[in-house]
């Protein structure tokens, strides 16, 4: 167990943030190329990896706010706590969201070449 538990709480909240970004940089670019891309097959793919990168990003505001709830909470701070529900169900399932977005964009990618 990390010895600082601020620190353990901030890296948490840190990787929700970055994986919140990257969602949002992914669903940016192919937004932004999708009608070059409409030519040259199904964008399909590409709406499942919208939705699902979409959905990641809510889980994370959702989990970076369990986390600073946690924080609030009365009494000493400790490393477990990170840990506890609902914070870890949702940073897992934010990642599960996020990879399933990732995978079905580079479904699209092999697709299209």
């Amino acid at each position: 167990m990390s010895e600082n538990p601020e620190s353990a709480f901030a890296a948490a909240q840190e990787v929700c943030k970055q994986v919140i970004a990257i969602s949002t940089g992914l669903v940016a670019i192919t937004v932004a190329f999708v009608g070059e891309l409409k030519t040259v097959g199904d964008v399909s793919d590409l709406h499942v990896a919208w939705i699902c990168a979409g959905i990641s990003v809510i889980l994370g505001i959702l989990a970076m706010g369990s986390l600073t709830g946690l924080l609030s909470e009365s009494g000493p701070l400790k490393s477990e706590a990170i840990y506890k529900q609902p914070a870890r169900t949702l940073a897992a399932f934010q990642m599960i969201t996020f990879l399933v977005a990732l995978g079905f964009t580079i479904s699209f990618g092999l697709n299209v070449s």
